[in-house]
């Protein structure tokens, strides 16, 4: 639970992303394995926060991530994962989360049911997200937890490399460690 004493009337405050928060995917090419890491994401939202420290009521939340900003380690491989999401069409993958559910107040850890529409290569499907919500120290949430993506659902075609030798698996898993916190500098206090 998103707690700021003496807030005395609801308020919609924005949220930012924490330092050191990690958003990567994950795949296969053959027998080999590689993850390729978000570099840069933006993140824009807000939280409704309720009056006298009684938590949240209302979250908006959209992630941005630069297709340009996804580093798989080699050259080759960004510039194959480039083509695939037609980063020149297309430059960003987004998420914008639409519901969720929590059975209990943010007290303690807990499964946080999740659904969103996300953003890749131009396609825009619906997505489930299983979330762990725990609060973290302050006005933060740590979420946890990943999303099994079929590429050609977002009808993107699994790059194949050195001339076809070496097929991407079309599944890929997208993880994510984030912590968000309430912009402490953007409420009042009365």
């Amino acid at each position: 639970m998103l707690v700021l004493p003496g807030l005395t009337h609801a308020q919609n405050v924005p949220i930012r992303l924490e330092t050191g928060s990690r958003i990567w995917l994950q795949g296969t090419a053959g027998p080999v394995h590689f993850s390729c890491q978000a570099t840069k994401v933006e993140v824009t939202g807000q939280v409704r926060l309720r009056a006298h420290g009684h938590g949240h009521d209302q979250v908006e939340l959209f992630v941005t991530i630069p297709v340009e900003a996804m580093d798989c380690g080699l050259a080759a491989m960004n510039k194959d994962l480039r083509a695939a999401l037609k980063s020149d069409r297309h430059p960003a993958i987004r998420y914008s989360l639409g519901r969720y559910a929590v059975s209990q107040p943010y007290r303690i850890a807990q499964w946080v049911d999740t659904s969103g529409q996300l953003s890749v290569a131009g396609e825009t499907r619906p997505v489930n997200i299983r979330v762990l919500g725990q609060p973290d120290p302050g006005t933060g949430m740590r979420l946890t937890g990943h999303l099994p993506v079929d590429m050609t659902d977002f009808k993107v075609v699994p790059p194949a490399p050195m001339m076809g030798l070496v097929k991407v698996n079309k599944e890929l898993n997208v993880y994510f460690d984030v912590v968000f916190r309430a912009d402490r500098q953007s409420f009042s206090v009365n």
